[in-house]
């Protein structure tokens, strides 16, 4: 099974008087998640099915994925940027039979699920926005592990 780790792209400064939860993209997340749709579909790395976190930037996100992929969108509070790791793990493995997952969520808990995924170390790791990594989870293992294929953009991370 492929899971794809999608960090929602760039979201625009807080205004006053608005959640977290509502704050849309920015022109450039916007362009950043048209960017990665394309990048995916040209790859054949669609996901069958896409769980997203609640909030208004990664729907966002989340969109141009359905569009040019015709990914399904599921979303779960368990992917917000205060989730667990644990319960965001237990989401991400109850849907393993589809052969391409996509989820996408916030920092730091997709730090938190790469960190885990890769058997590193229980502090996150710093995903920049708009970024893709590619993980081929391990079936047979009783503990989270996966091994890292790809990323997108094609940038260090932190």
């Amino acid at each position: 099974m492929h899971l794809i780790l999608i960090r929602h792209a760039d979201a625009a400064p807080p205004i006053a008087g608005q959640s977290d939860a509502e704050r849309p993209l920015s022109t450039t997340g916007k362009e950043q998640a048209q960017q990665l749709a394309h990048f995916l579909h040209r790859q054949q790395l669609c996901p069958s099915l896409l769980l997203c976190s609640p909030y208004q930037r990664a729907r966002q996100t989340a969109e141009p994925l359905q569009r040019i992929c015709g990914s399904e969108i599921w979303m779960d509070s368990a992917l917000t940027p205060t989730s667990n790791v644990e319960d965001a793990y237990t989401l991400l493995i109850q849907f393993r039979s589809f052969p391409i997952l996509g989820c996408i969520t916030h920092q730091p808990l997709i730090g938190h699920l790469a960190a885990t995924l890769l058997c590193c170390s229980s502090l996150p790791i710093a995903i920049p926005p708009a970024t893709a990594l590619i993980f081929e989870l391990r079936r047979q293992s009783s503990y989270p592990a996966a091994t890292l294929l790809g990323l997108y953009p094609p940038t260090p991370i932190l």
